[in-house]
């Protein structure tokens, strides 16, 4: 038996549906901050919790681990993954299994410069990535690159700010130099 909390559910139904699958006999529980959130309708047990901001949030999820029996909490949303990493012991300390990483291993994800640092410093083949207009000019300029390129903000998550750039004059109005 393993009851399973969902965190951040939001509009991720086929999720639950699943964890459902492979959790039985144990329960599947949502937690969302959007009682109107679709995931939750699908979960066996769904909550109604403050954001992510809120400093209730933490308090509010103990308590619903303890009184429910919730032996792993799964965050489906990047929001959720540093604050649950900075109160993991909190956790495992009522029983409860939180699946996330370290906090400099989400701080380094979170950071797409510092990624694409980390990821070509071990040898790993990644598109290239740049923070100054100048450095994509340069690059431009000795045809190691060709438009469209992407731009992406540094540290959004999901598609936030993704863009094609096809030429000049739109890569001039996204990037500082």
């Amino acid at each position: 038996l393993m009851n399973i909390l969902l965190t951040s559910v939001g509009v991720r139904s086929y999720l639950v549906d699943y964890f459902k699958l492979e959790v039985k006999p144990g329960k599947v529980f949502t937690a969302d901050c959007d009682k109107y959130a679709p995931g939750n309708y699908n979960s066996d047990i769904s909550f109604l919790v403050p954001e992510i901001k809120n400093p209730k949030y933490i308090p509010t999820l103990i308590e619903l681990c303890r009184s429910n029996n919730i032996d792993a909490i799964v965050p489906l949303h990047d929001l959720d993954l540093p604050l649950l990493s900075e109160n993991i012991t909190k956790f495992s300390d009522i029983g409860t299994v939180v699946f996330v990483s370290p906090k400099e291993v989400i701080n380094l994800c979170k950071d797409k410069l510092e990624t694409f640092k980390f990821l070509k410093s071990n040898g790993f083949n990644t598109p290239r990535t740049y923070s100054t207009l100048d450095s994509v000019k340069k690059d431009l300029d000795l045809n190691k690159i060709k438009f469209p390129l992407i731009s992406k903000s540094r540290k959004g998550y999901g598609s936030m700010d993704l863009q094609f750039v096809n030429d000049v004059s739109q890569l001039n109005s996204l990037l500082p130099n």
